[in-house]
C-alpha cells in the first residue's frame, strides 16, 4: 500500500459507520502520517463486512424506480458492486470504490447509506491526498540550469535492443471535424497513457490515484502521465516529478529556465513561452519534450526540442534539432523516438529520432500539425488538425 494513503483502521471506521443504520457519526480525521495512523474509536453497534472479491462488475443500465431511502433493497448486480466497492475501500483504492459508488447512487438516489459510503470513499481521497501534498512539497525540485538552443550531443545514451529505422507504412487518410478527438480516440479504442483530472467546478471526478497530490507548491497539475511503471507529473508547466507507480517521488525538476529563449519576437516573443509536453523514463534518461504554443518565429526558430537527461543527476547528455516536437505526446519505438511538429503556414511532420543521440533518421510529411500519437500493435495511430492517419509500422 502506498505510503500516502489513509491508515486502514480510519478508513474501515468510515465503512462501518455507513453501513450501520443508527451508529453515531465518527468525526473526520485529519491528514495521516504513514508511521502514525489516525486512530478513531468505533461506534458501538453491528457492522457488515465487505466480502473482499469481486473486482470486476456490471451495472443494469438506469435508475431504479422504486430505489428512495435506506431500506430500499439493491439488485443482486447491484450488490455485487457496492462488494466491489468495499473491497476498493479496504484496500486503499479510494478513487475505485468511489467510483462504483457513484454509478450507484445514479440507480438508488435516494438510498443514505449508499450516499455515507460516497462521502466516506470522497473524504478518504482528501485525506490522502493531503498526505502526498506534503511530503511532495518537501521533496524539493531541482533548479535546471538554461539548456542550448541547438543541437547538441555531450553523451550518448546506450540504448539496449536498438534495431533498425522503423518505416511508416500510410494505411489510411481521412479528413477530420477537428473538434471530434474524443469520438476518435472512441471510434478506433485507443487512448493516451494519461490519467483524468478532478474538475469540481465541472463536476468531473476524474481517475486520478488517491496519492497524486492536485499541486506542487503553488503550482497546479497540469498533466498527469502513467507508463506503468512509472508517473511523471507536469505542475504549472514548468515542474516535472517522477515517482514510482504508486507514488513515492523519484525525482523532480525546475525548468523555469527553459521558458524562453534568449531571443523573441518582438510582437509575438511574449506568447513563446514553452513548457514541458511529454516524457518519459528509460533506464536512467529521462526523455522529455518542450514546446510553445504558437509560431516558430515568435521564438527565432529555438522551439519544440527532445531533450535526454541523466534523470538521477539531471545532465543533459543530448538535445535534438529544433521545430520537431510539438505534438502532445511521443512514442518509443525500437530504439527510436517518434513524434511530430506542425504549426498554421509552419511545416508539418512526423519525425524520427535516434535515442540514443537525437540525430533525425526520417520525417514524413503530413497534411496538418500532429497532436496525437497512438501505437496499437503495428499500427500507428496520428491525429494531426484537420487530418487522420494510421500507419502500419514496419
Amino acid at each position: 500500500m502506498s505510503r500516502y494513503r489513509v491508515a486502514a483502521s480510519a478508513v474501515s471506521t468510515l465503512v462501518s459507520l455507513a453501513l450501520s443504520s443508527g451508529c453515531t457519526r465518527a468525526s473526520t480525521p485529519g491528514p495521516v502520517a504513514p508511521s502514525e495512523p489516525v486512530a478513531i474509536a468505533q461506534p458501538e453497534c453491528p457492522t457488515e463486512r465487505a466480502p473482499v472479491e469481486t473486482t470486476q462488475v456490471a451495472l443494469v443500465d438506469g435508475p431504479v424506480p422504486e430505489a428512495r431511502g435506506r431500506a430500499a433493497p439493491l439488485a443482486p448486480k447491484d450488490e455485487q458492486v457496492r462488494a466491489a466497492a468495499l473491497a476498493a475501500m479496504d484496500e486503499g483504492r479510494y478513487g475505485e470504490a468511489r467510483t462504483l459508488l457513484g454509478q450507484l447512487l445514479d440507480r438508488y438516489p435516494g438510498n443514505v447509506t449508499l450516499a455515507a459510503l460516497h462521502r466516506a470513499a470522497e473524504q478518504a481521497i482528501e485525506h490522502a491526498r493531503d498526505g502526498a501534498r506534503t511530503t511532495l512539497d518537501n521533496f524539493l525540485a531541482r533548479p535546471m540550469p538554461a539548456p542550448p538552443w541547438k543541437r547538441t550531443v555531450r553523451q550518448r545514451v546506450t540504448v539496449a535492443g536498438t534495431s533498425r529505422v522503423p518505416r511508416l507504412v500510410k494505411r489510411k487518410q481521412e479528413k477530420n471535424r477537428v473538434i471530434d478527438d474524443e469520438a476518435w480516440f472512441a471510434d478506433n479504442k485507443i487512448a493516451l497513457p494519461v490519467f483524468k483530472l478532478p474538475n469540481k467546478q465541472r463536476g468531473i471526478e476524474g481517475d486520478l490515484p488517491e496519492f497524486v497530490p492536485l499541486t506542487y507548491g503553488k503550482a497546479k497539475l497540469h498533466r498527469a502521465i502513467n507508463h506503468g511503471d512509472h508517473l511523471v507529473l507536469i505542475y504549472g508547466g514548468r515542474y516535472v516529478v517522477l515517482t514510482e507507480a504508486d507514488g513515492a517521488p523519484l525525482a523532480a525538476y525546475d525548468f523555469g529556465t527553459w521558458t524562453w529563449a534568449p531571443r523573441l519576437d518582438q510582437d509575438w516573443g511574449q506568447y513563446a513561452d514553452a513548457e514541458p509536453r511529454w516524457a518519459q523514463l528509460v533506464g536512467d534518461t529521462l526523455y522529455i519534450t518542450h514546446a510553445h504554443r504558437t509560431y516558430a518565429s515568435s521564438s527565432k526558430g529555438m522551439n519544440a526540442f527532445v531533450t535526454a537527461l541523466d534523470y538521477k543527476t539531471g545532465e543533459l547528455l543530448w538535445r535534438s534539432q529544433p521545430l520537431v516536437a510539438n505534438s502532445l505526446n511521443f512514442l518509443l519505438i525500437d530504439g527510436h523516438i517518434v513524434t511530430g511538429y506542425g504549426f498554421t503556414k509552419e511545416p508539418d511532420f512526423l519525425y524520427i529520432l535516434d535515442m540514443a543521440d537525437g540525430a533525425t533518421k526520417t520525417k514524413l510529411k503530413v497534411k496538418s500539425g500532429p497532436d496525437f500519437l497512438i501505437r496499437q500493435g503495428s499500427t500507428l495511430f496520428v491525429r494531426t488538425y484537420d487530418t487522420n492517419y494510421e500507419f502500419e509500422l514496419r
